[in-house]
């Protein structure tokens, strides 16, 4: 079943919390179809899309950014920039940043970045005038303005992801932003891989 985890914050980080549309302990949907609201059946089709594009089957394991080793894959990459997948998403994940009346949306490089650019997309024309996006550099650059957060962010922000694992690209966000003494309003995630080490939950965010 689609749902969203809420992690309440002792103070550390206040008011994070976390959408995922797709997780490893999940089923889909079992409901009937004609109990299905409308925004029930993106999710089932954002599902679909992700397990047959956006999952990959490897013989030998791979290292992910976490750490981590494995022998799958999720290329959230490949949904995003697919035109069905982004409209989607930008659907989807606009709703869920709303809740947190979010004026911007970002996160670390390049996994934010499509999904921030559907959310702001699809914003467009709303009553509340629409999210801006931004995204931060592992590195700030080192000529030109030499920025590590490109665009704007403008408070409340929620930071978004593609895939968590143990939540070590979330937290660059996060860093990098309270570096501008600026607070996360909300995390919101495509996959979640459900690790049993969570950064997130490291940091007394309890669930």
């Amino acid at each position: 079943m689609y749902e969203t985890k809420i992690y309440y914050s002792d103070g550390t980080l206040p008011n994070i919390s976390k959408a995922y549309f797709y997780s490893e302990s999940t089923e889909g949907l079992i409901e009937k179809e004609n109990t299905l609201n409308h925004n029930d059946v993106k999710k089932h089709e954002l599902r679909q899309l992700i397990k047959r594009k956006g999952i990959v089957i490897l013989e030998s394991e791979i290292t992910l950014s976490s750490g981590e080793k494995t022998n799958y894959y999720y290329d959230i990459k490949k949904v995003s920039a697919d035109p069905k997948g982004a409209n989607l998403l930008g659907d989807l994940l606009v709703k869920e940043v709303e809740k947190y009346r979010a004026k911007s949306v970002g996160g670390l490089e390049s996994g934010a970045i499509q999904i921030s650019s559907s959310v702001v997309y699809k914003s467009s024309g709303n009553k509340r005038k629409g999210i801006y996006g931004f995204f931060v550099r592992k590195q700030a650059k080192t000529h030109g303005l030499q920025k590590r957060i490109e665009g704007y962010l403008i408070k409340p922000v929620v930071v978004v992801e593609d895939v968590i694992t143990k939540g070590k690209s979330v937290m660059q966000a996060i860093e990098a932003i309270r570096e501008e003494r600026v607070n996360i309003a909300g995390v919101v995630c495509v996959v979640d891989r459900e690790d049993t080490e969570n950064l997130l939950k490291e940091n007394n965010i309890k669930n």
